[in-house]
């Protein structure tokens, strides 16, 4: 799959590089077509995200940043979904609430992740309350005690304030 270089990018309406997802909430929330890459620029300088670097070998590797989906919450604002594709093995689903006629991040929050030891995802969102899970799998060895075939799930409940912030709801 080729993907799209930072020249095709949108910067004046960083919306726009994203597909539209507004109406279709029911389906996997995962997903996510690496087709768009996200510049350094926009992730460091509008997105306040740290570009990360891995060593491998004997050289640096950037980490990759992919456009995804938008959701519509309001006039002029929008959750953002891209993919951060780190550390060689390892990615991170965000969402960004995004006010598009100020040009102001609002809220991030990591909806999903994968790498060897933890896996996060959506349980459930209806535009306004998303529930998440994480799974820790366990790794007792030399002499730890303990199960390793039942890893620790939690779950997490955010919800969309009126500021367009992702809130933590306690239980």
């Amino acid at each position: 799959m080729e993907t799209h270089e930072s020249k095709n990018f949108d910067f004046n309406n960083i919306e726009n590089n994203f597909i539209d997802k507004t109406d279709n909430l029911n389906g996997d929330l995962t997903k996510i077509n690496k087709s768009v890459i996200i510049p350094y620029e926009v992730i460091s300088n509008t997105f306040f995200y740290p570009v990360n670097e891995t060593m491998y070998e004997k050289s640096y590797l950037k980490s990759k940043y992919y456009a995804g989906y938008k959701i519509k919450i309001s006039n002029n604002v929008w959750i953002l979904c891209y993919l951060h594709h780190f550390d060689l093995h390892s990615e991170e689903l965000i969402w960004t609430i995004y006010d598009s006629k100020n040009k102001q991040v609002k809220s991030n929050l990591i909806i999903a992740s994968w790498n060897e030891n933890t896996e996060k995802r959506i349980n459930n969102f209806d535009g306004k309350n998303i529930s998440i899970s994480v799974t820790y799998k366990r790794n007792f060895k030399n002499g730890m005690e303990g199960d390793n075939r039942k890893p620790v799930e939690v779950v997490d409940n955010f919800e969309i304030d009126k500021e367009y912030r992702f809130i933590y709801k306690k239980e």
